[in-house]
């Protein structure tokens, strides 16, 4: 026995001095990077640009930008590059960039926006293996743009959840209900998140119309499947909404009458330190069918989102998202009646937001939220003593760290860390 412990004892000593050996010279390789690192703005309006392509020509090298337009390129053989940045809808970027070893760029990048000329295109096969395929690109993802979101034919006004179902593995609830069941699930096992905070109600008119304000967002993230243990324990899928910073370089504001509600988003810079957007939804039944028609009841929905991004030095970043929401219904048997047997309905979502971004070290970036929900539903009979009040509310604190790091030539970027 004595002999068998002293051979274990060995072999362990040897497997941690291998282990210890290779994760010193990864270490020794990471310190001796160079790296180019920054964010990517929209040159109109300074709005962080999403998924944008960086990369340098000759070079096996490249990656994209994040969630908030940062980026980094490791590079292990320092020189002269040409570094070219691309993004759909926007004018090429390219520039020389000439790095020493251990030294650490900050490049900012500003698109400008371009006319796109539609050209043939040719569909053909390619050899990557689908395991490549899966591993570079998240299962069941889709990315969606406020472009894409319009496009899609709306009835009375664009919706985004009714926009959803035209997905694939997505389908209404009825055609009365823009509650959605993603590849079997119940719409209760949908996670929706707005600007990182869980949103528990995301319908008015009892699920008629979803509380998104299309001319807030700024991008939609749909995970149908195979989406990681971060997002809870939802079962069916993550709808994460992202709503716009706001205009950092003019004021801006835009006036929509549809067929259900009046509709008015505003932005604006703050200063040279930040921006300001904000939007206003509220329908208008009420004030003219309701004032004619008795037979339609008092009920009307009144939603807005508000956002401040701050600049607050080179690598540190903070923005506020609020969201409020109410819908009230006051129905009773006769109008025309004093006294008729009648109820009132109330019930609505307030979410708040604050989000800090941080460029820790040229490699590392971190992302911070604390954020707060509350959904609250009020029900009360008029003659009679019955009342009935919900609440829920809820209190987050979550971080994101991505590490940048180059194996063997190869950019692996977006290593996350959550917590």
């Amino acid at each position: 026995m004595p002999g068998k412990i002293s051979l274990i004892m060995k072999l362990f000593i040897k497997i941690a001095a291998i282990g210890f050996i290779v994760a010193t010279n990864l270490w020794a390789q990471i310190n001796r990077e160079s790296t180019i690192n920054g964010f990517v703005y929209d040159a109109s309006n300074r709005e962080a640009l999403i998924g944008a392509n960086i990369y340098l020509r000759g070079i096996n090298v490249g990656t994209s930008s994040n969630s908030s337009g940062f980026y980094v390129l490791p590079i292990t053989n320092p020189g002269t590059f040409e570094l070219v940045v691309s993004y759909v809808g926007y004018k090429t970027f390219q520039q020389n960039v000439t790095l020493t070893p251990n030294q650490n760029k900050r490049i900012d990048i500003y698109l400008k926006p371009d006319v796109l000329v539609g050209e043939e295109i040719v569909v053909t096969g390619d050899s990557s293996r689908t395991i490549d395929k899966l591993f570079n690109k998240p299962v069941s993802k889709v990315d969606l743009s406020p472009v894409q979101l319009y496009k899609v034919p709306q009835v009375v006004e664009s919706d985004l959840l009714r926009t959803l179902q035209s997905l694939p593995g997505i389908v209404p609830v009825s055609d009365f209900s823009s509650a959605i069941y993603v590849r079997g699930g119940t719409p209760d096992q949908n996670l929706f998140l707005l600007d990182g905070t869980d949103v528990y109600n995301p319908e008015h008119a009892f699920g008629l119309f979803s509380t998104f304000n299309m001319d807030a967002i700024k991008k939609v993230e749909v995970y149908k499947g195979g989406f990681s243990a971060e997002y809870g324990g939802r079962l069916s899928s993550v709808i994460n909404v992202t709503n716009n910073d706001g205009n950092r370089n003019n004021f801006e504001g835009k006036v929509s009458l549809s067929l259900l509600s009046l509709n008015t988003t505003l932005q604006g810079p703050i200063g040279k330190f930040g921006s300001l957007s904000g939007s206003l939804r509220r329908t208008y039944f009420d004030q003219t069918l309701g004032k004619v028609i008795d037979e339609i009841p008092d009920y009307y929905f009144l939603d807005g989102n508000l956002k401040a991004f701050f600049d607050i030095d080179e690598t540190n970043k903070l923005s506020i998202s609020f969201y409020g929401g109410i819908d009230d219904l006051n129905f009773t048997l006769d109008k025309n009646r004093q006294e008729s047997l009648g109820f009132d309905y109330v019930w609505g979502n307030q979410t708040g937001s604050i989000n800090w971004r941080s460029i820790i070290s040229p490699k590392l970036f971190g992302n911070f939220w604390i954020t707060g929900s509350r959904f609250f539903s009020d029900f009360n009979f008029d003659d009679v003593d019955f009342k009935e009040e919900n609440v829920i509310r809820d209190v987050t604190l979550k971080g994101a760290l991505e590490y940048f790091l180059m194996i063997t030539g190869t950019s692996i970027s977006g290593l996350n860390k959550k917590m």
